[in-house]
């Protein structure tokens, strides 16, 4: 017995690449899932899942806080929205930082990046980082993190103690030489101890 099968018949189909380029600039964090769909103007739809992940960014500016123990010490700086608009933030420190660090205001509105420098002298918005050291050593390591719905800023924020210098020209006030009295004993006691 012996199958036979029709003739293949085949069709010619014309392949052509198509090249997209995408720009994927984020100002802040954050994973989505999205869909590309391209459509043939003659007929026709595809669609490509697309992964979007935006990780944190580096720092922006690292802020280094002097203080002695148990002395709050605190740095302040202006911010502004970079839209053309003023957007409500908030600031805080991430989780794994020190509780030594601090941060005032913790929410607000960030007003709209002025237009030229003057302005931006005095119309930011405060943000004050303090630092009460605790303990004696070693530096503290957080991150300040502000952010809006469109944008984020991260700072390092190092914690740090004055270097010691020791005091000059002070004289000890502990006298470390015995009385004349008591030098002479104990030489008595141990010249006869040594004769024996």
């Amino acid at each position: 017995y012996e199958a036979r099968t029709a003739p293949e018949q085949r069709k010619e189909y014309s392949v052509q690449a198509v090249h997209y380029e995408f720009v994927f600039a984020p100002l802040r964090p954050f994973s989505i899932a999205a869909e590309m769909v391209v459509r043939k103007a003659s007929g026709g739809t595809w669609r490509f899942p697309i992964q979007l992940d935006a990780t944190p960014p580096e720092v922006d500016d690292q802020i280094v806080i002097e203080a002695a123990v148990n002395v709050i010490e605190s740095v302040t700086f202006q911010l502004y929205n970079v839209l053309p608009e003023s957007r409500p933030f908030v600031a805080y420190f991430s989780p794994d930082s020190p509780q030594e660090f601090s941060v005032t205001p913790t929410k607000g509105q960030l007003p709209p990046m002025p237009a030229n420098i003057h302005e931006a002298r005095q119309s930011g918005q405060a943000i004050e980082v303090a630092f009460t050291s605790s303990q004696y050593g070693k530096t503290l390591t957080g991150t300040l993190i502000v952010e809006t719905d469109d944008m984020q800023w991260r700072y390092e924020v190092r914690g740090t103690l004055p270097k010691y210098q020791p005091p000059t020209g002070v004289r000890s006030k502990v006298s470390n030489r015995l009385r004349p009295d008591t030098e002479a004993s104990l030489r008595r006691a141990h010249a006869g101890g040594a004769g024996a």
